[in-house]
């Protein structure tokens, strides 16, 4: 049977997805000798949402409603002409999106809450309503989660930073028991301290102690090319000192 394994990258343009990103593309067909289309989508992405470019990163801002329809309608149109090629679809999902959220209790904004959530975690769950027939019908796909270490201890100064990353951690693990009969592979990667610009103003933390955005990419990079019988459910991923 032939196949193309097709890659969508939300939260491309910036950090661990656009290193991801940027890894699927950089693999030449003899380092990476499976048939693999990488999609993009990032608020800083240049291609138009409208169509479905493959290797590109396309214009998407995840908490717009307008944009959301676009990509649904784009989706719907390219999974119908996929569903019915001779070709079939294995299909693997990185949610890489999201920001950062320090503040002390006192100094929570209602509004910056609300923005926060939408992009950590509402918009995963918008993009697996929509894609949930294909993902469910196509090859086993694979669903791989970016959460933190924030999803399993707290940290001062983040609260809503780690309620967001608990959330995320919680729907990965959900999903995981709800997809088990369609044989889908969710993993949830606790990704420690990883040298993105998301530390660019935290000078108490040094991005020399922190595991490098290069070897990070490439080991979730290979999260798409797992053996059939290996279901990795998650992982921790830090920097030799450990959680800083």
């Amino acid at each position: 049977m032939n196949k193309l394994k097709r890659v969508f990258i939300f939260g491309a343009g910036s950090g661990i997805g656009q290193a991801v990103f940027n890894e699927f593309n950089s693999l030449s067909s003899d380092q990476n000798p499976e048939k693999t289309e990488v999609y993009g989508f990032s608020r800083s992405g240049q291609s138009s949402l409208a169509r479905l470019t493959p290797n590109t990163n396309h214009k998407f801002d995840l908490t717009s409603d307008s944009d959301f329809q676009t990509w649904e309608t784009a989706w719907q149109k390219e999974w119908k002409s996929w569903e019915t090629s001779e070709e079939k679809s294995e299909f693997v999902v990185y949610f890489a999106q999201g920001d950062g959220f320090f503040s002390s209790v006192e100094d929570l904004n209602l509004v910056e809450i609300q923005k926060h959530f939408s992009l950590n975690l509402f918009s995963s769950m918008r993009v697996l309503k929509i894609m949930s027939l294909a993902l469910k019908s196509s090859l086993p796909a694979t669903i791989v989660f970016f959460t933190s270490t924030a999803a399993r201890q707290g940290f001062p100064n983040s609260t809503v930073y780690c309620a967001s990353k608990h959330a995320a951690s919680g729907l990965a693990k959900a999903l995981r028991e709800e997809w088990k009969p369609f044989g889908t592979k969710v993993i949830n990667a606790y990704l420690g301290a990883i040298a993105t610009s998301i530390w660019d103003n935290r000078p108490e933390f040094s991005k020399e102690d922190m595991v490098s955005v290069k070897d990070a990419a490439v080991f979730l990079h290979g999260l798409a090319y797992l053996p059939d019988t290996v279901y990795l459910e998650e992982f921790y991923m830090t920097p030799k000192k450990g959680i800083l």
